[in-house]
């Protein structure tokens, strides 16, 4: 009865390390291709965007938000932000900030 209780347990336990490893293998293969459209995307947009400029700020705010937001706010919030200056270096991501969270 014991031998039957330790053989269930064990593989339930390689069951489960199974599991965490394709976990593993499967997050490596999704921030990979994150790294292949988000790092790209990223060094456009942030250079576009630190420019600081009403229109090139809207064109990367969605449709909804473009329509939704006061114009007054938003070149408030643009002027608050020039602030910052100019774009000086964005150096290199790292991929783990890049892996999505559940």
């Amino acid at each position: 009865m014991f031998k039957k209780l330790l053989k269930g347990f064990g593989i339930a336990l390689l069951i489960l390390i199974c599991l965490f490893v394709l976990i593993a293998v499967w997050s490596g293969y999704k921030s990979s291709e994150y790294e292949k459209t988000a790092i790209p995307y990223m060094d456009t947009a942030i250079a576009d965007i630190s420019s600081w400029e009403l229109g090139t700020f809207k064109s990367y705010l969605t449709p909804s938000e473009v329509e939704n937001i006061n114009e007054d706010d938003l070149k408030r919030l643009i002027k608050a932000l020039s602030k910052m200056g100019a774009l000086v270096e964005i150096g290199e991501y790292n991929s783990i900030q890049l892996r999505p969270e559940h």
